[in-house]
């Protein structure tokens, strides 16, 4: 078989397995990335030797570096910071210190524990400082983690990764090839100072050419794709290693929905050029770890020994805890339990095992060095996706993790203010509507959006409703409303506890009742606010309620019951109310609590939703 011939054979091979291989893991929820990774061990010399790295060469530096911008450039694009908005702090601190303490954690573990050399040691700790958004991504979506978390990861992935390149690069210039500590520090600002302006720069400009709305959505694709390569090799060509920095913070520019610099330029085409990146990226996964996995040998393993497990270990178990605990913990803007979780959610991906097989191709005077750079990468990649893709389905709903999966039919002012307010307590929001201008402002406000009409079955389940907790049904059409309850309760078996519907005339409140749902008519209820203003105009103000949120849960936790209230560690948080079968009671200190009782809190924010996950 001529070379040639070879190529094509490979890739088609690569591809048809590697397409096989996502199938497969959406079915069994096994991450497609081990899979991946088995198939090239199997495929390359440690195998079936189909997989030849070595015919290759250097092209296959080209086909990483491709994949990897249109991967970062994807995970940066679905990162809209603006409806994020408190975090953002914490966000920064998890991205810079903690990306800094991994790296000296590792760096002090690898050389004492694993006995490596300080440049082995440091360049180990640049590479694995990345979390991998090709692993993240998919888990936080199949676990239905809270929204608010699971942004932070992406975000922390994305941005991880264009770190770890820019600190492997320099770490590797200044301790291999011995630059100095001042030229290494100055080096490491350059690039950072360089990637972050361009790519923000890159990013404006972007967003202006997307703002016409003369332009077409192929044209925009391809646009946005040419403009991001274009923009990587520019900072690259100014500051080495500095393009995947570049990349990833255009993408955020672009996705970005509410920021000062770009308040007043709307980006058309964004959801197609999303999804393009997407398609792009599915494929792009399938073929580099295949390929970057057919690199790897048994004997790498071998030469760690049981010294590079423990390392390992400490990595995930140790070190990560330390960073995030205490990046949060200075953010002060996470819940405990949330920072916990974000600390066992590390998983490397395909940065880490890439940059491994680039500077194992440029120690080639150095076979040692090479094995157990390649052995360390691919043990902690094995390791981290294995415990994530485990931890995050049974640990995220014990932990209060999983959201509450609000879907929300409607995207009208009152939908879209219902989506606003969710999407702040950390819940995850799907808007239905059939207006595209609807569904925009929703994204925006950082919630998920489906446009079609809300009364056919095939728009309910592309929004997920069987797997939401409540279903809000808040259109100006009685009919339409009343229909989305009984599809809802006969098509997906919501029980009438978990629909809410808005009632627009209040003679038609009998007909939602009589079917089951919870109803409310804001005719009504407009009335009854106005009397209580007049009567207790404190309590029922609008600026308490904006300030204030109010939370019902059914008390499930066993350590809660047969307690008195007094005894609940709830902190600026009060108990209100509590609904015991037909009974309601409002709660003194001595008040005993039962197994089963919904209970209503009300306070700010963190705190109340702190106390709704303590109960249940």
């Amino acid at each position: 078989m001529d070379l040639e011939t070879y190529y094509i054979a490979a890739l088609t091979l690569i591809l048809v397995v590697g397409m096989g291989a996502q199938v497969f893991g959406r079915l069994t929820r096994i991450p497609s990335i081990l899979i991946l990774l088995l198939i090239g061990i199997l495929a390359g010399p440690a195998g079936f030797n189909f997989v030849r790295p070595e015919l290759f060469g250097e092209g296959i530096r080209a086909i990483v570096a491709i994949a990897v911008v249109i991967i970062v450039f994807e995970g940066s694009i679905n990162i809209n910071i603006g409806a994020l908005g408190a975090l953002s702090r914490g966000m920064l601190l998890l991205v810079g210190l903690g990306s800094l303490i991994t790296f000296v954690g590792f760096t002090l573990t690898a050389h004492y524990v694993a006995q490596l050399s300080w440049p082995i040691s440091a360049l180990l700790g640049s590479i694995l400082t990345a979390t991998g958004p090709t692993v993240i991504t998919p888990l936080v979506r199949q676990s239905h983690i809270k929204h608010r978390v699971a942004k932070l990861l992406e975000f922390e992935g994305v941005f991880n990764d264009a770190i770890s390149i820019i600190l492997a690069a320099t770490v590797f210039e200044w301790v291999l090839f011995e630059s100095g500590l001042h030229g290494g520090l100055f080096s490491l600002i350059f690039r950072l100072l360089s990637g972050l302006g361009i790519g923000v720069a890159g990013g404006l400009v972007l967003r202006y050419v997307l703002s016409s709305e003369s332009l077409k959505k192929q044209t925009a694709k391809l646009f946005t794709l040419a403009f991001i390569f274009m923009l990587y090799t520019i900072s690259d060509l100014l500051a080495s290693s500095s393009g995947l920095l570049a990349v990833a913070s255009c993408g955020l520019m672009v996705g970005v929905s509410t920021c000062t610099l770009v308040r007043s330029v709307d980006v058309h085409h964004k959801e197609s050029i999303r999804e393009f990146k997407e398609d792009l990226t599915v494929i792009l996964i399938a073929v580099i770890f295949i390929l970057l996995a057919a690199y790897f040998r048994p004997e790498h393993l071998v030469v760690i020994g049981w010294r590079g497990v423990v390392v390992v270990l400490m990595l995930m178990f140790v070190i990560r805890p330390i960073a995030v605990l205490t990046s949060t913990y200075a953010s002060h803007e996470l819940s405990l339990k949330e920072s916990l979780f974000i600390s066992l959610t590390g998983p490397r991906g395909v940065v880490p095992a890439s940059m491994a097989v680039y500077f194992a191709m440029r120690l080639t005077n150095n076979p040692m060095a090479t094995s157990i750079m390649v052995g360390m990468v691919f043990l902690t990649v094995i390791f981290t996706v294995v415990f994530a893709s485990v931890f995050t389905r049974l640990a995220a709903s014990r932990m209060g993790m999983v959201s509450m999966e609000m879907c929300i039919v409607g995207g009208g002012s009152i939908g879209r203010i219902l989506a606003e307010r969710f999407v702040k307590r950390g819940e995850r929001v799907v808007v239905i509507d059939s207006e595209e201008e609807n569904c925009r402002i929703a994204k925006q406000l950082g919630a998920e959006a489906v446009h079609g009409d809300a009364a056919e079955v095939r728009v309910l389940k592309k929004a997920g409703i069987q797997r939401a907790k409540y279903l809000i049904v808040t259109t100006n059409l009685d009919n339409t409303n009343l229909l989305v309850c009984q599809l809802a309760k006969s098509k997906f078996g919501l029980d009438g506890d978990r629909i809410v519907a808005r009632v627009n005339n209040p003679e038609n409140l009998k007909a939602f009742k009589d079917m089951g749902v919870r109803a409310m008519s804001p005719a009504l209820s407009t009335v009854i606010t106005i009397e209580n203003l007049i009567d207790r105009p404190d309590l029922l103000s609008t600026e308490v309620s904006m300030e204030l949120d109010i939370v019902e849960r059914r008390l499930s936790n066993p350590e809660l019951f047969d307690k008195p209230i007094r005894e609940l560690a709830l902190d600026e948080c009060l108990v209100i109310l509590v609904k015991r079968g037909e009974e309601s009671y409002v709660p003194k200190g001595d008040f005993v609590l039962k197994e089963g009782d919904y209970i209503t809190l009300i306070g700010k924010g963190r705190n109340v939703r702190e106390a709704a996950a303590l109960i249940g």
